[in-house]
């Protein structure tokens, strides 16, 4: 037998996915809030965008399985764990009265990650392809695969996750002006951007960085 209070527990679930669907646009916008503290703070080496990028990249997880993009709803799990694992790496060092230093990566190592992304994104792909309704999987599974691997990078502070983010938010405009998400176009404009400010900013600092060592 059913309890009461599972009769009341339904309808309450009921309200509160109506409500976040009906409010879909304003979740997504609010997303892309988070999303740009966290791309501006990182730019600028600053710890405080870890915490904004969990709450933008939770809110995305919603945003990307109602578009139907389930690789980028998979990826923005993977962003919460490793905003964690971020924070908790750069206020390590902060407690230690240091800094984790932005290091450049060899060039055997860039071409190390770059071919394991492309070993991993036609596997990605089929997969989606053929246990998903997704009707971009390929371009989904690149954009997951090489975003996974820029995270990585990222939280490592290694100079050239920027040129794999360059890449990936280009490409990623095209992908969500596809699928009609205007505010996330917006948004992916402005990593572009400050994808190319990154890269810029963190090679200042590793030169500055390597003139006090």
């Amino acid at each position: 037998m059913v309890s009461e209070s599972a009769f009341l527990f339904s309808p309450t679930v009921n309200l509160i996915t109506q409500f976040i669907y009906s409010n879909y646009l304003s979740i997504e916008n609010l997303a892309v809030i988070f999303s740009i503290g966290f791309v501006i703070f990182n730019a600028k080496g600053k710890i405080i965008s870890w915490p904004l990028g969990i709450i933008g990249s939770a809110l995305y997880i919603w945003v990307f399985i109602t578009a139907k993009i389930y690789g980028d709803a998979l990826l923005q799990f993977f962003y919460v764990l490793m905003g964690i694992y971020g924070w908790v790496q750069w206020r390590s060092a902060i407690k230690n009265d240091d800094v984790l230093p932005i290091i450049s990566a060899k060039l055997s190592h860039l071409l190390k990650y770059l071919l394991i992304g492309l070993i991993l994104v036609p596997i990605f792909g089929f997969l989606l392809d053929n246990r998903t309704d997704s009707d971009i999987p390929y371009w989904d599974a690149f954009t997951t695969v090489f975003s996974f691997i820029a995270t990585f990078m990222m939280a490592k502070k290694i100079l050239e996750n920027w040129l794999f983010w360059i890449v990936i938010d280009l490409i990623c405009i095209f992908i969500y002006a596809f699928k009609g998400l205007n505010s996330t176009v917006l948004l992916f404009v402005i990593y572009t951007l400050m994808a190319v400010y990154g890269f810029i900013n963190w090679k200042l600092m590793l030169k500055k960085q390597k003139q006090n060592a």
